[in-house]
């Protein structure tokens, strides 16, 4: 599914109404939210209901952030129910919710985590605290039921993804992707987890969490790519404000294998090869298993075509590494083994 429309005005977060068979999607320009069904068709939600970034939908209940408030919505009868001003918030933005009923709301501006609970009849809150402030500015959210953590993208030139307690709030885990300005990411029932990144625009998908290597996709469809959703058919659906589009990816789309090292696992050397299909800058470099950066290798400009080096390990000890490869338009990441 591909669609280009004018009602979409700034597209930033998308959820899939299953029931109604529709996409939710907040706008940042008039900061309304928008129903677009299978065959594409547009309309307003409801000229009532504000919601310029973060939504979530559960059941018949719509949340959407706008500025600092939380907006909530019966998308079963379309009228709103309430709205709540998060008190300490500024610029509310990513969203999501436990399976205690906790929702966690990550606001852009001071760097905060909010975490409330409603009260059952929809129109109180029970509690409301900050539950965690960052050292980075927190963008996307969302809730790792598989390993009862939070997982928080961030925002800037050299973005992390930080893997959160649920009990503690404490940070159990920190990958620093090479990436810069994390949007959005969704978290499906099989454990993975899809990231939207706009330096380089791409969709970053990490098998079984985000502990491992991820698969990079970038093409001409992926452009500055904002909220994320599973949708109708499995497939990852992805928002750009830029372009105002809606876009689908299938979920089990293989990459072009572009990086490789041969032998691996390596005791003493391994040779690197590697293709670029435009001439232009080029950094190849080596990460640990916690995402920190060990050794550049390469970082120059090169011809489009096949290269390839020689990569001597000197003192590095054994282990799990990856080596991460980023060009002009592309970037690609795979593991390596040192073994003795």
């Amino acid at each position: 599914m591909a669609l280009r429309s004018q009602e979409l005005r700034s597209p930033e977060s998308i959820v899939w109404d299953e029931d109604r068979q529709r996409y939710l999607v907040s706008n940042t320009i008039d900061a309304l939210i928008r129903s677009v069904d299978l065959r594409g068709n547009t309309a307003i939600l409801s000229r009532e209901l504000s919601g310029s970034h973060g939504l979530l939908l559960k059941e018949n209940i719509l949340y959407s952030c706008y500025r600092n408030e939380l907006h909530v919505y019966d998308v079963h009868s379309d009228q709103p129910i309430v709205q709540f001003v998060i008190e300490g918030a500024k610029f509310l933005n990513g969203i999501c919710e436990d399976e205690k009923g906790n929702i966690y709301i990550t606001d852009f501006s001071t760097r905060r985590i909010f975490k409330l609970r409603l009260g059952s009849d929809l129109i109180s809150i029970e509690n409301s605290e900050t539950w965690k402030t960052m050292e980075s500015i927190p963008n996307g959210i969302a809730y790792d039921e598989l390993r009862d953590e939070l997982v928080v993208v961030s925002w800037g030139s050299d973005a992390s993804i930080y893997c959160i307690d649920r009990q503690t709030a404490s940070i159990k885990h920190k990958v620093e992707t090479g990436f810069g300005n994390l949007e959005s990411i969704v978290i499906d029932d099989r454990g993975d987890a899809y990231v939207s990144s706009w330096t380089p625009s791409a969709i970053l998908k990490f098998d079984q969490g985000v502990r491992t290597v991820p698969h990079i996709w970038k093409s001409e469809d992926i452009y500055r790519p904002t909220g994320l959703t599973i949708g109708k058919d499995n497939d990852i659906i992805h928002l750009s404000a830029e372009e105002s589009t809606l876009r689908s990816l299938e979920r089990n789309a293989e990459l072009e294998t572009k990086l490789d090292a041969f032998p691996n696992p390596m005791s003493v050397n391994s040779l690197i090869s590697y293709k670029l299909e435009e001439s232009g800058y080029v950094n190849i470099s080596i990460y640990d298993c916690r995402g920190n950066l060990v050794q550049t290798l390469i970082t120059e400009m090169k011809k489009a075509g096949n290269h390839q080096f020689m990569y001597e390990r000197d003192q590095m000890s054994n282990g799990l590494y990856f080596i991460n490869m980023i060009s002009e338009n592309d970037s690609q990441a795979i593991a390596v083994t040192l073994v003795d």
